[in-house]
């Protein structure tokens, strides 16, 4: 059966995965996550079970064969496998994104559009605009190059759906619970997973998945995971600040008014405060 380990883009999903890999194994190398947890969208994955190049892949032939795709993940995996997805909870052209079927459980994380807006800009190399027209979009489509399609609709679509999810159990986190009491916060995941918690493990997982340290790694040797936008002649660095706010001063605030605007319903039912600026504004 699957555990997902699913978010909305820039996220936590990778911080979590490096955790875990940190707790299992005593140590962390950010470029081999792979065996603690698979990508929806890995290349090599898709390509051994495509009939054709991924780069001749359309659409409707990836999702109609993304069953098949998850199918093989837990055959390769004794029938158990934790799998990082992006993808909204529905239907896409009669098939389902996250067959019941085959999941057992999962976490999902969750961060303030605001924030996500900023680091998926900055991910991107495009302008935070266009980030909040795509985070507004319900047929949005994430592609990890040719043939990688994942249908993760707009954030309060992604959110609500995974959240409200009664098909199979959740566990929703927020981002800014990971960076306020990650020790603790990581405490629940694990419980939540079935790992028998070791409190010397899970200090020494904090500090290996801090954002230090994947910032360290990252300068140092790369990360495979990184994007590379064409034109450019290296990858954008993935982890950036891993601060909380900064939508605050640097998101433009017209773009926030569109954020709540589009998403304050959502991001009340999370616990996002909607018109902070503007309140703030008024009482200065």
């Amino acid at each position: 059966m699957i555990t997902w380990l699913a978010s909305y883009p820039k996220s936590g999903n990778t911080w979590l995965r490096c955790f875990l890999a940190a707790y299992v194994t005593g140590r962390l190398d950010i470029n081999h996550l792979s065996p603690f947890s698979h990508d929806d969208l890995s290349p090599p994955l898709w390509q051994l079970i495509s009939p054709k190049s991924l780069d001749r892949l359309n659409g409707h032939e990836a999702f109609a064969m993304r069953g098949h795709f998850l199918l093989t993940l837990l055959s390769c995996n004794q029938g158990k496998v934790v799998i990082k997805t992006h993808s909204g909870v529905g239907m896409v052209n009669e098939f389902p994104t996250i067959p019941e079927i085959l999941t057992e459980r999962a976490v999902y994380l969750v961060r303030d559009p605001r924030d996500v807006a900023l680091s998926q800009a900055h991910h991107l190399q495009i302008s935070p605009e266009e980030v909040v027209k795509a985070m507004g979009d319900p047929s949005a489509i994430h592609t990890k190059g040719p043939g990688l399609y994942s249908a993760i609709g707009s954030w309060s679509q992604n959110a609500m759906g995974w959240a409200t999810n009664k098909r199979f159990p959740v566990h929703v986190v927020k981002y800014e619970e990971l960076c306020h009491a990650p020790a603790e916060t990581f405490r629940k995941i694990l419980e939540f997973l079935n790992f028998r918690v070791d409190e010397e493990r899970l200090t020494k997982a904090v500090e290996l998945a801090s954002f230090a340290n994947l910032a360290a790694q990252e300068k140092t040797k790369g990360f495979r995971e990184a994007y590379q936008p064409e034109g450019h002649d290296r990858p954008v660095t993935f982890f950036r600040r891993g601060t909380i706010g900064l939508w605050r001063d640097e998101l433009e605030p017209e773009l926030v008014s569109r954020i709540e605007h589009d998403h304050g319903e959502a991001m009340e039912f999370f616990g996002y405060a909607v018109g902070v600026r503007s309140a703030e504004q008024s009482a200065a």
